[in-house]
């Protein structure tokens, strides 16, 4: 019988009965086959009733094997054929929308989940419908939890690895749709699973340098960023730095297209603000590693607010931001040729993006503390890196000098 062949309601009864009866035999191997040939005859048709039955009567005994095996027992009678049945099983409870929010659904999510998490084996299943299976299961929202709590985006990538060149835009579509989780799941997160997770993708790019892992790595950490979660999880801040280091220096001339280094800043700015993480930046490395993903944000964002002819809002990161790359301009004479040839181009960026929005805007727009901080940062970052002050900057810089007259505070700072 072919799976095209639409049948009639008595007709997917007689299929369904066949399935029932034969289910309920002791032969494990005659349970086997009447899942498989209620499959073939259902797959194409879209009945509600019958996709309930089928799960509803689904054989005890194959379902505790499929628990034994994703438990990662692999001495088990028809191994392979049973994993095989259970990604045919699958993908046939979520080849449509009917069983999204059906409990015993629901389980087979989870004994999948852990399934993954083995990629040594060598099942043939199909890939496509695997992936299309995926894509109508997460359109209820709190199976997408399960795919984050048990980080499996991050073990759907390396079990389809072989495979994975052709589904990639479909597989970051996917990930992107999960980590777009609705704030009102938020507190079904597992701050624990979440930690384990990241460690895990961390663990394997610093490994690897695999540049899949940043992209991961980095929509993981925006979602907790959203979800206000990066002082509730544990992250060792070393190895988060680490990972850092490694994606500026090693892939930053390769990425294309992403906008890793800008959410990188947010991300750490929000690291730098929580109380429960305390990141010393006490070497020079690593004072220029956050001066060049802080330069190259800002520069990013500056252009953007010309462009759309808005003005810049001094934040308190913009502030945090600035103060940091000040300091990496003091240090910039001592500083080694390997975090010269990173962060020098970033600084310059930032110079003329900056030396653009005074041209565009005037300073004086802005609180004298904040032009302070600014003129500081441009002042600094003229003599560091050798770029000539221009007739006009020498205009703003001794008007500005002389306004300093009326706020000592300030004129003692800047004079020291």
């Amino acid at each position: 019988m072919s799976r095209i062949q639409i049948l009639d309601s008595d007709g997917i009864q007689q299929a369904l009965d066949s399935y029932i009866n034969h289910s309920q035999c002791t032969s494990i191997e005659i349970q086997m086959e009447a899942i498989k040939n209620a499959i073939w005859i259902l797959w194409h048709q879209y009945n509600l009733k019958a996709d309930r039955e089928f799960i509803e009567n689904f054989p005890n005994e194959v379902y505790e094997e499929f628990q034994n095996m994703s438990d990662g027992e692999t001495n088990v009678y028809l191994y392979q054929e049973k994993k095989i049945l259970f990604f045919d099983v699958f993908t046939f409870i979520f080849r449509n929308n009917n069983l999204l929010s059906d409990s015993k659904a629901k389980s087979f999510i989870e004994l999948f989940l852990k399934f993954i998490k083995t990629r040594n084996d060598s099942v043939v299943y199909n890939s496509i419908q695997l992936i299309q299976s995926l894509e109508f299961c997460i359109k209820h929202e709190s199976n997408k939890v399960l795919f984050i709590n048990e980080n499996g985006m991050f073990n759907i990538y390396y079990y389809l690895y072989d495979v994975m060149v052709r589904l990639r835009k479909r597989f970051w579509a996917l990930c992107e749709s999960i980590y777009d989780l609705n704030m009102s799941h938020r507190s079904s997160l597992i701050p624990a699973k979440l930690s384990e997770s990241l460690s895990q993708i961390m663990s394997k790019f610093c490994t690897e340098q695999e540049i899949k892992c940043m992209r991961l790595l980095i929509i993981v950490l925006y979602m907790l960023r959203r979800f206000k979660l990066l002082n509730e999880i544990e992250i060792d801040s070393n190895q988060f730095y680490n990972t850092t280091d490694l994606i500026y220096k090693k892939k930053a001339q390769n990425v294309k297209n992403y906008t890793f280094f800008n959410d990188l800043s947010k991300i750490w700015i929000n690291f730098l603000n929580g109380s429960r993480y305390k990141l010393e930046i006490d070497t020079i490395p690593k004072l220029m590693c956050f001066v060049a993903i802080f330069s190259n944000h800002l520069s990013n964002k500056l252009k953007s607010i010309i462009q759309s002819g808005r003005k810049l809002e001094v934040t308190v990161n913009v502030k945090k931001w600035l103060y940091i790359i000040y300091f990496g301009l003091m240090a910039y004479p001592i500083i080694g040729e390997v975090e010269k040839k990173f962060a020098c181009p970033r600084l310059k960026n930032l110079h003329f993006s900056l030396q653009d929005y005074i041209q565009k805007y005037c300073l004086e727009d802005f609180t004298i503390e904040n032009q302070f901080i600014f003129l500081q940062y441009y002042i600094k970052s003229h003599v560091s890196l050798s770029i000539p002050i221009s007739s006009k900057e020498d205009t703003v810089f001794e008007g500005f000098l002389q306004k300093l007259e009326l706020y000592p505070s300030l004129s003692n700072i800047f004079n020291n």
